[in-house]
């Protein structure tokens, strides 16, 4: 049975099995998919006809056409929750970063200067809050590190996750996957993976990565894997050294047989990325630059390799669009971020000290969800709370942009963020 909430003027559903079947319905397209449910198609086209003031025989092509774009999608009616839950807001994305041990030293890296404390929750810890999670509506589980497959009881884990069927991805450098690691992930249906290959090239994979020789590693670990048709998907990571490969990258993902690949921006936010700013941040016409070539790339393509660029940048893979809502940032609406001491944050990128809404070793995450004074000021932020939103005529299109980025420029999550500005030529 596919997921739903409610999201802008329609809903988002989501398949509790494959994070990339999800879909965004209008209001409309809402109302006729609970018409043919109810009435059946026949049915549906006079219940669709009074309600939306049309002929019958109107109505019938906009029922068929909802149907054929369902198939297209792979989408079962007979799944479509019709009921929205009426809780607005619920972390239906935590990030786990289950421990702080790496045997990579990336240049951008965002857990960096945790790695001086080692500090890990016990395999009873983890499993604890990971069985809070289906009772908060949460749909997805991202679990990363440090590099997760350095903790022995990983498959313990993630056995507990499959045990609740709670959709989990586990993000590793794939270094250390071995036959038999392949192996043991094939037996999950509810766990995929996320693998970092940021370059074809060894030596420009390997100099974001910082360690000589991780290319071949990593190359290794993603064959495994697609041995064993393991569920894997491959971040690659743009900076100033190797985002000219994308195009060569993606052809030698696409004939490796990768069908899922996210490309996101080294973020100068925290950790190394800050220290190494300089060296890695692109600037704005490169992002724009790359963005289209997404777009080419997706095309080229024709599906099979999908690009999916990170809601930082996601802005330069479009056209601006003055009847579209861009969905409001995640931070206390949809997100959580958990370290591995236990520390519990808005979203991965809003890592700092006064940001820490509360830790879950101490406190369930359904209190700290419900009770931070912090929590509910940011995700009742509204444009007319933001100086240079409130006069701005594409306010309730931009919706403010990501808090993070606003946090990056201005030092509080509370202002505007300026490449949205920049998107939107304000």
């Amino acid at each position: 049975m596919y997921k739903i909430r409610r999201i802008n003027d329609g809903v988002e559903i989501f398949s509790g099995s494959d994070y990339y079947n999800r879909v965004s319905l209008n209001k409309t397209t809402f109302e006729i998919v609970k018409s043919i449910k109810k009435y059946g198609p026949e049915g549906a086209a006079k219940k669709i006809s009074r309600l939306f003031g049309i002929d019958e025989k109107n109505a019938k092509k906009d029922i068929e056409t909802v149907l054929a774009n369902l198939k297209t999608l792979k989408m079962n009616i007979d799944e479509i929750p019709t009921t929205v839950p009426k809780v607005l807001y619920a972390p239906r994305t935590i990030h786990f970063d289950i421990n702080s041990r790496c045997n990579s030293k990336c240049t951008y890296c965002l857990a960096s200067e945790r790695m001086k404390n080692l500090e890990e929750m016990s395999t009873k810890q983890v499993i604890n809050i990971i069985d809070q999670l289906p009772d908060l509506g949460t749909w997805i589980l991202l679990i990363s590190g440090g590099e997760p497959l350095l903790r022995k009881d990983l498959f313990e884990i993630l056995e507990h996750v499959e045990k609740i069927q709670l959709l989990t991805q586990v993000f590793t450098n794939g270094t250390l996957i071995t036959k038999e690691i392949a192996e043991k992930f094939s037996k999950f249906k509810y766990v995929f993976l996320q693998v970092s290959l940021d370059s074809h090239i060894p030596e420009h994979h390997d100099l974001n990565r910082g360690v000589k020789g991780f290319y071949e590693k990593t190359l290794r670990g993603i064959k495994y894997l697609l041995e064993y048709n393991v569920e894997t998907e491959v971040c690659m990571v743009l900076t100033k050294n190797n985002y000219k490969d994308l195009e060569g990258t993606a052809e030698f993902l696409h004939n490796l047989g990768i069908k899922h690949v996210r490309i996101g921006p080294a973020h100068p936010y925290v950790g190394k990325g800050f220290e190494n700013r300089s060296e890695l941040e692109l600037d704005k016409d490169l992002w724009k630059w790359i963005g289209q070539k997404i777009l080419e790339l997706n095309k080229k393509y024709n599906g099979s390799l999908v690009f999916a660029p990170t809601r930082h940048f996601i802005i330069y893979t479009i056209k601006p669009n003055l009847s579209t809502k861009i969905e409001k940032c995640g931070n206390g609406r949809s997100l959580l971020f958990i370290r591995p001491d236990g520390s519990v944050y808005p979203c991965i990128f809003l890592v700092y000290p006064e940001y820490i809404i509360g830790n879950a070793t101490k406190e369930p995450l359904s209190k700290i969800w419900k009770n931070s004074s912090l929590i509910k000021k940011i995700r009742n932020l509204s444009v007319e709370d933001i100086k240079k939103c409130r006069t701005c005529d594409v306010k309730d299109v931009c919706n403010a942009g990501c808090r993070a980025n606003s946090y990056y420029h201005f030092k509080t999550a509370f202002d505007h963020d300026p490449l949205y500005c920049e998107f939107f030529g304000k």
